[in-house]
């Protein structure tokens, strides 16, 4: 079984004055990957493939659609927001782990 992290948001409904859980459809809708490293992206195919931090197992994924790839390229970190039925519809880029202090400079 693949797992992976996920956040999980609860909404505050005003309507009934209170937070409550979300429903199965907002839930899903509102899965979030995170930290992850696209491995490959397929425009054509309308697929990406990326490597889950930590145990390091592939996933790929439909997208909704060529644009939400815009500007995406391999070696990325990137956080992936899909609806419904499991498909990409937003690709956050994370920005790069800064540099530790007293390390080597690149290239020396």
């Amino acid at each position: 079984m693949k797992t992976f992290a996920m956040t999980m948001n609860q909404c505050i409904d005003p309507d009934r004055s209170g937070v409550g859980p979300m429903s199965r459809g907002e839930l899903l809708a509102a899965t979030t990957l995170t930290d992850i490293t696209v491995e490959s992206i397929d425009s054509t195919g309308l697929n990406i493939t990326v490597q889950t931090a930590g145990n390091g197992d592939k996933l790929s994924m439909p997208v909704v659609s060529p644009e939400v790839m815009k500007g995406v390229t391999v070696g990325e970190h990137v956080s992936l927001e899909l609806d419904v039925q499991g498909k990409v519809v937003k690709i956050l880029k994370l920005a790069p782990a800064p540099k530790e202090e007293g390390g080597p400079e690149p290239g020396a």
